[in-house]
């Protein structure tokens, strides 16, 4: 599902977004409106919603279809594709391309368990083979 991503997503964007990617199948607006309601307490009108998913289908992020009496919105980006570009931005503006300021900040409020701890090490192992 390889995809060039062209623009930025809107906060209500991001949510329809994963409320489809989380789906695994295609859904019509009244399944999202309902998806979106149910987690994340919005409770966004039908013609919202709607509106909301013909602008991610002009930026290139859904497209749909008719079925039945219904359009389908199917995802064109793929959720680990969207969360490596926007992660590469933060890190990029944030903390100056800084891999170690970028993970250090994170890890500062965090709560590891000894589990935790045990499976970065791991990663970080990984990463310097």
């Amino acid at each position: 599902m390889a995809h060039i991503i062209k623009a930025e997503l809107t906060f209500t964007e991001q949510l329809i977004m994963k409320c489809i990617w989380d789906a695994g199948e295609d859904l019509p607006v009244s399944e999202i409106l309902d998806r979106v309601r149910e987690k994340y307490g919005k409770d966004y009108a039908y013609p919202t919603v709607s509106t909301f998913l013909t602008h991610l289908k002009e930026k290139g992020y859904v497209s749909c279809y008719k079925r039945s009496h219904a359009f389908q919105y199917h995802p064109l980006v793929a959720e680990q594709e969207y969360r490596k570009l926007q992660m590469e931005e933060y890190q990029k503006y944030c903390f100056d391309g800084s891999a170690y300021q970028f993970v250090s900040t994170f890890l500062e409020n965090q709560k590891l368990s000894d589990e935790d701890v045990k499976k970065l090490k791991e990663l970080l192992d990984e990463y310097t083979d």
